[in-house]
């Protein structure tokens, strides 16, 4: 399990993957949680999250975490004294319920969790099939490129931007990006003015 926690937003993504006895994925979700309030929220959730897919699900299997501080936590058993409690407690009666044991990983053995939360898309952006993104507050927006661009791009040197007052259109290209491998260009995933 693992999760992905914005601050400013207050917005975390949250990833489950259940494999089987060969390591196979057997089953793999997301979910988007909003006034979330701490990294560690997250990852309490994304736990809570994993435990009630197995449940739902009627599986048995090893349950992972590269939280150690959500895992000493939860060990505590209905003892636990931080902020989030009474979820600590859900989740230590969840895998009571399951006959499972919690344990910690290290961020490399959570690759597939991490990689999916990763690459959730989040609720609060729409996406274009050029791998742009735009986020609406009121009658402003904000635009970027997806993780997914960002990562096939690799180490960017260079980002061209359009100047303020310019206009933009929807669907055409309004900058660039730089990297040690390419150029590409951004297009604009709405019409507007830059401000």
């Amino acid at each position: 399990m693992d999760a992905t926690y914005n601050a400013n937003s207050k917005v975390t993504v949250v990833a489950a993957i259940t494999r089987g006895s060969t390591k196979e994925v057997i089953y793999a979700a997301t979910r988007c949680f909003s006034s979330i309030d701490s990294a560690f929220h997250a990852e309490l959730l994304a736990i809570k999250f994993g435990l009630e897919m197995l449940l739902s699900r009627n599986l048995k299997r090893s349950f992972e975490t590269d939280s150690l501080m959500a895992v000493v936590e939860i060990h505590k058993g209905g003892k636990s004294l931080c902020e989030w409690g009474g979820l600590v407690i859900d989740i230590h009666c969840l895998q009571k319920a399951l006959g499972l044991v919690l344990s910690h990983v290290g961020k490399e053995a959570n690759g597939l969790s991490h990689n999916l939360v990763k690459y959730a898309i989040l609720k609060d952006l729409k996406y274009v099939d050029s791998h742009e993104w735009v986020k609406v507050n009121g009658n402003s927006a904000t635009t970027g490129i997806t993780n997914l661009a960002q990562d096939h791009l690799d180490d960017v040197v260079y980002v061209e931007l359009p100047e303020v007052g310019a206009i933009v259109k929807q669907g055409e290209s309004f900058g660039a990006v730089e990297s040690v491998k390419a150029t590409s260009d951004v297009n604009s995933p709405i019409s507007g003015k830059v401000i």
